[in-house]
């Protein structure tokens, strides 16, 4: 599983090319933590990511 945490330095821009990226080789959403990090004051979401390892 890929878990990745939005950071104030990636914008939206970059974070939909990187989750395109991702669903380009397999992976999928498998879940979003909706306001499970804290930072800077804000509140942010957790994106879960898995892939099928075809085992």
């Amino acid at each position: 599983m890929f878990t990745y945490v939005i950071s104030r330095n990636v914008n939206v821009r970059m974070l939909l090319h990187m989750i395109a990226l991702y669903k380009k080789f397999g992976f999928f959403e498998e879940g979003r933590k909706r306001k499970a990090i804290k930072t800077d004051g804000e509140h942010k979401d957790l994106i879960l990511m898995g892939r099928f390892s075809g085992v």
